[in-house]
């Protein structure tokens, strides 16, 4: 595992200043948006008003003083009946998902740690004052595009990174998932191995527990057992390569690149797990299809 400071690890990350859009949102009356998803993190803070955003399909309402964070690729529809006002904003997160030691856990980075467990598809909170502030100068920034805005916008956004890991873990508490070293151990040792054969006793030996020990904590942490998690990494990881790369990547090497024996196998599990062959997939993110706009709303 590395031993670098994950602080530093995450300023000098290339990734950190990808924050993709930024603007504020006047939503009329009566407004809907289709559902949609995409492979960044969304942050919506509510100024005024009431929307209601359906990740998954199940509605939540957003209140003035809220905000709702969307993970990557969790589809989402929008509505507000009264009309709101929303400060959004899109950004890469695929760079917390490095393995970065359980420094990250010490640290209390509870934002990035949650993204690499995929524990959740949202989280509702408090638009603080502090918070509303990043997120509005991140706009800025991106709108004015002064000199050093790029850096800039590093220091916002590993400000936001520190914002959402304060109330992320406060809502965890201690004792809880987040606070658990076995586990962060474990997803980290996966995280960096998932292109790797990987044998549940493997991760067991790395925790120091027996792979029993593991198989209960990851079923009662996360609901699933351990070779489930692994292999949701695993198209997690596919999905985001195949993304970027689009079809400079051929498909048996995207498959053996993320951990799968096969091309067959790749894309029996994605199909499981997706609902539709990557071909399928891939051809209708790359051509435009409505349901993977990455336009805000």
């Amino acid at each position: 595992m590395l031993k670098d400071d994950a602080t530093t690890l995450l300023f000098h990350s290339s990734g950190l200043g990808q924050a993709g859009s930024a603007s504020v949102k006047a939503l009329p009356a009566n407004y809907t948006f289709a559902p949609h998803l995409h492979a960044e993190a969304e942050i919506n803070c509510c100024l005024s008003g009431q929307a209601v955003i359906t990740p998954d399909g199940a509605p939540v309402t957003l209140e003035t003083g809220q905000f709702l964070l969307l993970y990557p690729e969790v589809p989402h529809g929008a509505a507000s009946q009264e009309g709101c006002v929303l400060l959004q904003m899109h950004f890469q997160p695929g760079h917390f998902q490095l393995p970065l030691s359980d420094r990250l856990r010490e640290q209390q980075l509870y934002f990035p740690l949650d993204l690499m467990l995929g524990r959740r598809r949202y989280f509702l909170g408090e638009t603080t004052p502090q918070l509303r502030d990043t997120v509005d100068y991140l706009q800025q920034e991106l709108h004015n595009r002064q000199p050093n805005y790029q850096q800039m916008c590093e220091l916002y956004l590993l400000q936001l990174v520190m914002l959402l890991s304060r109330q992320i873990g406060r809502e965890d508490g201690p004792g809880g998932t987040l606070h658990n070293r076995h586990l962060v151990v474990a997803a980290e040792y996966i995280a960096a191995h998932y292109s790797e054969k990987l044998t549940v006793e493997q991760v067991a030996q790395e925790c120091g527990i027996s792979a029993r020990q593991l198989s209960g904590l990851f079923r009662r942490e996360l609901g699933v057992s351990p070779g489930a998690y692994i292999t949701g990494i695993r198209i997690s990881r596919a999905i985001q390569r195949g993304s970027a790369e689009g079809d400079r990547m051929p498909m048996d090497r995207l498959a053996l690149e993320c951990g799968f024996s096969s091309q067959q196998q790749f894309c029996r599990v994605f199909k499981a797990y997706v609902g539709m062959s990557p071909g399928r997939y891939f051809s209708h993110r790359q051509g435009g299809d409505p349901l993977y706009d990455t336009a805000p709303f």
